[in-house]
């Protein structure tokens, strides 16, 4: 609590010691809260989500970063959460979700003596996100995030739009599904513009390293990606996943585009390295588009198909669900304007494969038809010692009417 002293002259203020300061980030003056305990814990008011910076620090005169995120949630303005020098090389066990972030303009910076390495870890139970972005201008830094379902959400659930997320120099390691995500689950008419995920390392994470993907679940429509840069990434095990569309029922008109994939290395996992999808896997997808994307001097080795593009797929097995009316196939699914150029690809199953669209020979019955790649330029990579051929196109494998152009 706040005392004041009043004199005849003077007003002076005292304020109690839970390193709560003002200090340029970027430019600008942002209000920074510092992390002084690796227990995760939260005092009242912050056991029912209420509480602001000004209650800090709780009853026991700690600050954990569960209260400091419901702090920044709940106080207008940028906020940045820092962590005391006594954590460093420390780690906060998570049992429970920690609150998603919806504070425009937090930062959560784990780089304690400026380094750019990680010195905070968070430890889950692989069975929730470690943190879970939900606002615009947010900077994830230099945290290792070890074991959850994902490592970085970014969830739009809540919100119409979100812009400018970046996340940088951290280390997501052993996630149960993926690395880093972007949820559009079950949800139309969203808007993201403006991902940067530069100079992380991705380790371990079972299924996906970074997914991004406009539309997932069921009547997922009309929303929108753009502006994402995944540069100077190192993946090892888990791939990046970009796709209007995911292996979901019924998504239309979804668009995903301009997308730059530079200088990342990726190795050692049973599956794509980097793949490209309009339609994904989802039956009744129509009209997706992924389109303007760079995928530039990355060096691709050890996986199943170095680079894939693929317009449109066939579903998974029944039952499908569909909506009285809605087409069981996948059509107008456009994959548009790819340069791939400057990768060194090199002892993979595959190296860069072009496919307008997959059928399935067990499923016959399912119309994968009109889908498009075009516009595809592949100059100046170093393709070698991949076990099948180094660039396999075809525009339609057990589909029809798919086509590849220019």
């Amino acid at each position: 609590m706040k005392k004041a002293i009043i004199g005849i002259c003077t007003l002076l203020i005292i304020i109690p010691s839970f390193s709560y300061s003002s200090l340029p980030i970027n430019g600008a003056n942002i209000d920074s809260i510092l992390v002084t305990t690796l227990l995760d814990i939260a005092d009242s008011p912050f056991t029912t989500g209420r509480g602001t910076i000004t209650n800090l620090p709780g009853d026991d005169g700690l600050v954990s970063l569960r209260e400091a995120i419901i702090a920044i949630n709940n106080t207008n303005g940028p906020q940045t959460i820092r962590f005391a020098d006594t954590l460093k090389n420390g780690t906060i066990f998570i049992q429970t979700p920690l609150p998603d972030i919806t504070d425009d303009g937090t930062i959560i910076n784990g780089d304690i003596n400026g380094d750019t390495i990680p010195d905070v870890s968070l430890k889950g139970t692989n069975s929730f996100p470690g943190i879970t972005i939900s606002a615009s201008n947010v900077n994830i830094v230099a945290l290792i995030l070890d074991s959850f379902n994902i490592g970085i959400e970014l969830d739009i659930k809540k919100r119409s739009d979100i812009n400018n997320v970046i996340v940088q120099n951290n280390t997501i390691h052993k996630c149960l599904l993926r690395g880093f995500d972007v949820n559009f689950s079950n949800i139309s008419n969203r808007v993201i513009q403006g991902i940067n995920i530069s100079n992380n390392t991705f380790t371990e994470n079972e299924l996906m390293g970074v997914s991004v993907c406009a539309g997932a679940g069921s009547e997922a429509s009309n929303n929108k990606i753009y502006d994402v840069i995944l540069s100077n990434n190192q993946f090892t095990g888990g791939f990046i996943a970009i796709f209007a569309v995911g292996a979901v029922l019924n998504g239309t008109s979804n668009i995903l585009t301009d997308i730059d994939i530079v200088n990342n290395q990726i190795s050692d996992y049973q599956s794509s390295g980097i793949l490209i999808g309009a339609g994904g896997g989802g039956a009744g997808t129509q009209n997706n588009i992924a389109a303007n994307v760079d995928i530039q001097d990355n060096t691709i080795t050890g996986v199943e198909a170095a680079i894939e593009l693929v317009a449109g797929s066939s579903p998974p097995a029944p039952p499908w669900n569909l909506p009285a009316g809605r087409s069981l196939g996948q059509s107008g699914n456009n994959i548009e304007n790819v340069s791939i150029t400057g990768n060194n690809i090199h002892h993979n199953a595959g190296g860069i494969w072009v496919v307008g669209a997959y059928g399935d020979v067990n499923y016959p019955e399912i119309p994968v038809v009109n889908n498009t790649v075009s516009g595809v330029t592949i100059s100046n990579n170093i393709i070698a010692n991949n076990k099948s051929p180094g660039i396999f196109i075809n525009a339609s494998s057990l589909s029809s009417e798919n086509s590849i152009k220019n």
